[in-house]
């Protein structure tokens, strides 16, 4: 759903340990700039890449990933979008949550490690 130029609301509907929702990630947007709030549960990677290409912007443009906590449905799929990426990907989020997202080699651990909120995974 267009909420003004460059601001969008996707839709991503799932369907997680049996139990239907709707997933609702924030994409904002320019010409250098594009970044999604929050990256819903495990395996929704082909549906998040879908809805981004229906509103004009393809994975592969996506350069920053705001978490807004570490709830599963929040960063499920933060790990399948950065991880396999050919291309930089910043991950932001607050310092607290940094412990539960931490990116190590493909894998986000839950086991605190550090304080700094920005995380950056260089990929292939």
């Amino acid at each position: 759903m267009k909420i003004a130029d460059g601001l969008e609301m996707l839709e991503i509907e799932s369907n997680f340990s049996g139990r239907q929702s709707l997933f609702r990630p924030a994409l904002l947007w320019d010409s250098a700039v594009s970044v999604l709030v929050d990256t819903g549960f495990p395996g929704q990677l082909p549906k998040i890449s879908a809805a981004l290409d229906q509103v004009g912007l393809p994975l592969k443009k996506l350069n920053k990933i705001i978490i807004t906590h570490q709830d599963i449905d929040h960063i499920g799929c933060l790990a399948e979008i950065v991880g396999g990426a050919d291309h930089k990907i910043e991950v932001l989020a607050h310092e607290s949550e940094k412990p539960y997202i931490q990116y190590h080699g493909g894998l986000y651990s839950n086991e605190p490690n550090g304080s700094l909120a920005k995380l950056t995974a260089a990929n292939k």
